[in-house]
């Protein structure tokens, strides 16, 4: 007669079986059948285990910051064109489970869904091999796959202008940067006021982005000191720069990293100045 074996979650350190010449029956072979059994039920409660503690998502942390990040170098991606953009051959993705590498460099044409709008690349699994598409939708909150869709997996961002081109951009690793060369568009700001006056970068800083580059420029068109102090929309403690003092025809430039809020705003003020002094901000791109 044959019956079912009850499996235990035990793993026993060994496993005795009979040698050749001892008596074979069920009693012999039983005990070691009875040991395998329970060290399966064992390793499938292991496994169960880490499936619960979402061992995908461990995974895609990891991969995102130690093999996209380092092992294979930075993420690169520019525009090539008012319409293209090139994805550089250094991307290992896991999509499902699937890992793609991407062993050349890809141009493709995105989709621009709508003018003066954010953008977000996702590779996805085209047959076995790294495809590129862009869409309107961000990333969800681990920013690793497109919101509501973990068959696409983000790559960057970009920004369409108001004529529905690209705005000419630079990403390497998590940073991004304007190509002013190749664009008139910027954000400045004409005479500073006395109080504190916030302006609109939300166009020039990825709303995935906390840090926004800003290059600043303070100048007076009379003979007359100017201080002007640049910081943090609603942020009243932290985060500023001070440009000046500076005379007539003298300017004062440099560039600086901000710590933003959501709105992405930042604020300007003249503190003491004679004459009419000018501030002007510059984006020059963000981190995300």
């Amino acid at each position: 007669m044959s019956h079912t074996l009850t499996e235990t979650a035990t793993f026993t350190s060994t496993v005795t079986v009979p040698d050749d010449g001892d008596q074979r029956d069920a009693a012999s072979v039983g005990a070691p059948f009875q040991a395998l059994a329970n060290r399966s039920t064992y390793l499938k409660q292991r496994v169960d285990a880490l499936e619960a503690d979402n061992l995908d998502a461990r995974l895609d942390t990891l991969e995102s910051q130690y093999i996209n990040g380092n092992l294979l170098g930075p993420e690169i991606m520019y525009t090539t064109s008012a319409t293209q953009i090139l994805v550089e051959a250094q991307h290992l993705f896991r999509i499902g489970t699937a890992f793609l590498y991407e062993p050349g460099a890809v141009t493709f044409t995105p989709t621009l869904y709508s003018t003066s709008t954010w953008h977000y690349v996702y590779a996805y699994n085209n047959a076995g091999s790294i495809a590129y598409e862009s869409s309107p939708i961000a990333p969800g909150s681990n920013r690793i796959f497109k919101g509501g869709d973990a068959t696409r997996r983000y790559v960057g961002s970009f920004y369409v202008n108001a004529a529905n081109t690209i705005r000419p951009f630079r990403k390497t690793g998590k940073e991004y940067l304007w190509q002013h060369s190749a664009t008139s568009e910027n954000l400045s700001v004409g005479s500073a006021g006395t109080t504190l006056t916030a302006h609109d970068f939300s166009s020039f800083v990825s709303p995935l982005s906390r840090i926004a580059k800003v290059f600043l420029t303070l100048y007076n068109t009379t003979n007359d000191a100017a201080l002007c102090q640049v910081r943090t929309a609603g942020d009243t403690a932290s985060y500023f720069a001070v440009l000046g003092p500076v005379l007539a025809e003298a300017k004062l430039a440099f560039e600086k990293d901000f710590i933003v809020n959501s709105s992405r705003q930042l604020s300007t003020q003249i503190l003491a100045a004679g004459g009419s002094p000018v501030v002007a901000l510059v984006s020059s791109g963000y981190v995300e």
